[in-house]
């Protein structure tokens, strides 16, 4: 039986997760994992989304768009971590949400340890929006699918990515984005430890 033949866009958007979704999209997730923690039917999440606007967008497509970023970002994390994460302060929201976008995108995860690590190495103050161009060009080179973006595109990416990062203490806000170490709480340490995933937990760490 031959095998599955996966698009170059596929291979791309695999690696890339949802980052056009938007920034950690605190509000919709509090609403939504609350959503996911009562089971509901697809029936009753269209309805939820789509005629009780429970999002409170200006038009059916966005609602949808953002309700599918959250729910690919939160339901494969499981009941307990939606409680911790329907129950927790901002602060640990915030990093909780960038806790499961790592395990997402492959690409935030690779750009947190080798760009802001390096960068930290040698002192570097500030980071440009640039850092995130330069790295997803290189990152063209060897995976198949990135070339096909619009420089607009994966500016519009890493604006989501800087957004992430200023939310959750990285980065500070303002036009100067200036290097931030932020403390990484205890129950993310957690999480990661219980879902062996020490790759993302070396990222947040960066």
């Amino acid at each position: 039986m031959p095998g599955l033949i996966v698009s170059d866009k596929a291979i791309a958007s695999e690696y890339l997760g949802d980052l056009l979704a938007g920034g950690l999209l605190l509000r919709e997730s509090k609403i939504l994992s609350e959503v996911l923690l009562s089971n509901p039917s697809l029936e009753e999440w269209a309805h939820l989304v789509d005629k009780e606007n429970i999002l409170q967008k200006n038009t059916v497509h966005t609602a949808r768009r953002v309700a599918i970023a959250v729910k690919q970002r939160m339901s494969p994390m499981g009941e307990e971590f939606l409680r911790d994460f329907v129950e927790a302060d901002s602060e640990t929201s915030n990093q909780l949400l960038l806790f499961a976008m790592l395990i997402r995108s492959k690409a935030m995860r690779e750009f947190m340890t080798t760009v802001i690590s390096d960068a930290r190495r040698i002192y570097q103050d500030e980071l440009h929006i640039s850092s995130w161009i330069e790295f997803f060009t290189a990152r063209s080179r060897s995976i198949v699918g990135l070339e096909s973006y619009a420089e607009s595109t994966v500016r519009r990416m890493g604006n989501n990515v800087f957004r992430m990062l200023v939310d959750c203490g990285y980065l500070s806000e303002g036009r100067t984005r200036k290097l931030q170490k932020p403390f990484i709480l205890p129950i993310v340490s957690d999480w990661a430890n219980r879902m062996s995933r020490m790759d993302v937990l070396e990222a947040m760490e960066s």
